[in-house]
């Protein structure tokens, strides 16, 4: 009987994973797509045990903020580098990503472009906009992590300091049970 050989991915069970294991994945996952660049990334990742059944979200997450580093880092940065931390704050897991930018023309446009996307991120009006956002891939993780984890999602994001992008992802509730 053909439908033995398959298994229902709710019929699949995930065992609980630490954190650091979902950006282990999303960071490989990058390697792969960029095997000419290496991201030099700096972490500071508290040991937070998570339900397996976020495993596939959360490696999402940590893959669309490690690909938007590669993608915008510059095309003579072949090392970019970017520092991580994420804690638990009572039931909020709180993630930080902070990577260098090597070719900013103006700073002024690129705030403006972010300015507004968080405007829209933080309206929650990003479904239809997913497709067409073109490429920071910061709606695709607020979508992940409101509709996938069923979670609350408060996010800040932008340009600070010397050529520096900040991203700050505040969860909690849904299915990151903390």
């Amino acid at each position: 009987d053909i439908s033995s050989w398959f298994t229902r991915a709710s019929e699949v069970s995930v065992p609980s994973f630490r954190l650091e294991y979902a950006v282990d994945v999303a960071l490989e996952m990058v390697k792969r797509c960029y095997p000419t660049r290496n991201l030099q990334l700096t972490r500071s990742i508290s040991e937070i045990e998570l339900p397996g059944s976020v495993l596939s979200g959360m490696v999402s997450v940590m893959f669309f903020a490690f690909d938007n580093i590669m993608r915008h880092c510059g095309s003579n940065c072949n090392n970019p580098e970017a520092r991580i931390r994420c804690e638990v704050t009572g039931e909020e897991l709180k993630i930080l990503i902070s990577n260098n930018l090597y070719e900013v023309e103006s700073i002024d446009l690129p705030q403006e472009k972010l300015a507004m996307l968080l405007k829209e991120i933080r309206q929650a009006t990003m479904p239809d906009k997913v497709r067409r956002e073109g490429g920071t891939g910061l709606l695709k993780m607020a979508k992940t992590i409101r509709i996938d984890l069923h979670s609350q999602l408060e996010m800040a994001f932008g340009i600070s300091g010397v050529q520096c992008f900040d991203l700050e992802l505040r969860i909690k509730g849904g299915r990151i049970a903390l």
